[in-house]
This record gives C-alpha cells, structure tokens and sequence, in this order.
C-alpha cells in the first residue's frame, strides 16, 4: 500500500480534531514520516 499525502480538507480536519479516532491514527503516523504534510499543516494553523 502506498502512503499518499491526504488532501488539505482532510488535514484541516486532523487539525480540528474532527476526523475518526482510526484514521486520526494512520494521519499521525503518516505525518511523522512526511516531508510534505507537516508544511501544510504548518501554513494551515498560522492561518
């Protein structure tokens, strides 16, 4: 299975805290090992 990076509606959600608690899971491990998601997140919670 490849890991991709999720879209930006679904990472705003993992921000919110508003996603399930099993995809919530997969979402941090995903991030954790990202080069790409981290910056996302990182311009989403400035704004």
């Amino acid at each position: 299975m490849t890991d991709i990076c999720r879209t930006w509606p679904t990472l705003l959600a993992w921000l919110e805290n508003d996603l399930p608690d099993e995809e919530s899971q997969l979402l941090n491990t995903h991030v954790a090992d990202c080069s790409e998601c981290p910056e996302k997140l990182a311009l989403m919670d400035v704004v």
